[in-house]
């Protein structure tokens, strides 16, 4: 099963454990709670063991290394973000967006060189795009 496949599957469980809780009798309800609140906790530990770690920050920002931000290449579900200037932008809305690129533009990775002689109307696009986040680049890596 596929990670869309699964995700859809638990959601579907919990609108029907949803429905049930507001037409079952009220002698049910605990038991029902018990049943969504494992279901919520399958999908946490099911997108923790694939990777899909919630880095965000108290300001909802996420704080990513380069090679964080390559985990959200749009593959496995995963959002597909791209930063320019130090700034991380969520690319799944745009127009003409292919799972590959996007006017030559891979996910998950830092495309300032691209946006560095862009026209005004690339420029205008960048800035319709949902900011998520910004690189940080003080991060010590380690090499092994």
């Amino acid at each position: 099963m596929d990670n869309k496949e699964f995700l859809e599957k638990k959601f579907i469980e919990l609108n029907e454990l949803k429905s049930m809780l507001v037409t079952y009798p009220e002698d049910y309800k605990e038991n029902i709670l018990h049943v969504m609140e494992r279901v919520c906790n399958q999908i946490n530990s099911y997108l923790n063991d694939i990777g899909f770690h919630n880095k965000k920050r108290d300001n909802e920002l996420l704080q990513l290394t380069l090679e964080e931000l390559s985990e959200y290449n749009g593959e496995s579900g995963r959002p597909s973000y791209i930063a320019v200037n130090g700034t991380i932008y969520d690319i799944i809305d745009v127009d003409n967006w292919s799972e590959e690129n996007f006017c030559g533009m891979k996910p998950g990775t830092d495309q300032t060189k691209t946006f560095e002689n862009c026209s005004k109307e690339q420029l205008e696009a960048l800035e319709k795009l949902r900011v998520v986040g910004h690189l940080n680049y003080t991060k010590k890596c380690t090499w092994e």
